[in-house]
């Protein structure tokens, strides 16, 4: 089950060109900003590209950023601005480990420290933040799982879903032999492709 998940996660991420690989975030928000996603080509039809967030040309303008703790806030800022629609906007940020690292850091000063199991909490305290959000978006990383280093992808997920087939929508196969003994094999077959519902949800920040 476990190698189902993070294989399904991996592909997520990725751009869909190894073999049998569902197209993932990488091929539906490009590097470029452009590119052909569910038939339609966003060089012809401009409407259709994502926003691209870049340090060395930032779209608030001014000279080229240095990545850090103390700019990362400004790039994220600017981009969520770009992609809300009074209700509409990101809830989901994926990023890489070096990005999410700045972002933490950049929140250092509201860190607080909690007991963890109800005892004295100067003997027993924790540092650090077990989930961390961006106004209404959850913020994650997973460079181990495919998200590309200095990347970070801002995503609505009212305008992603995975489009499935009705008779390979991971539904569990009958048991299969396996040559390594005492362990057993299913099978959960998938296909389907990711599908981006309209094209101002998701944009990307990057070094």
């Amino acid at each position: 089950m476990n190698s189902f998940k993070n294989g399904m996660s991996t592909d997520i991420l990725l751009d869909g060109t190894a073999a049998n690989q569902i197209n993932g975030v990488q091929a539906l928000i490009a590097d470029a900003g452009t590119g052909t996603v569910g038939q339609i080509n966003s060089s012809t039809f401009p409407f259709w590209q994502n926003i691209v967030q870049s340090a060395a040309a930032p779209l608030q303008g001014g000279s080229a950023l240095t990545l850090g703790p103390s700019t990362i806030e400004a790039l994220m800022l600017t981009l969520y601005i770009k992609l809300t629609r009074g209700d509409d906007q990101p809830d989901l940020i994926g990023a890489s480990d070096d990005l999410f690292t700045f972002f933490e850091q950049s929140q250092t000063s509201l860190k607080r420290y909690t007991s963890t199991s109800g005892g004295n909490a100067e003997s027993d305290a924790t540092a650090g933040f077990v989930t961390m959000k961006y106004k209404n978006a959850d913020v994650f990383f997973d460079s181990s799982g495919g998200l590309p280093a200095q990347h970070m992808y801002f995503v609505n997920t009212d305008y992603f879903e995975l489009g499935v087939h009705r008779d390979a929508n991971m539904t569990v196969m009958d048991e299969l032999r396996s040559v390594e003994p005492g362990c057993r094999r299913h099978s959960r077959p998938v296909d389907g492709q990711p599908t981006v519902l309209q094209p101002l949800a998701p944009g990307r920040a990057e070094t």
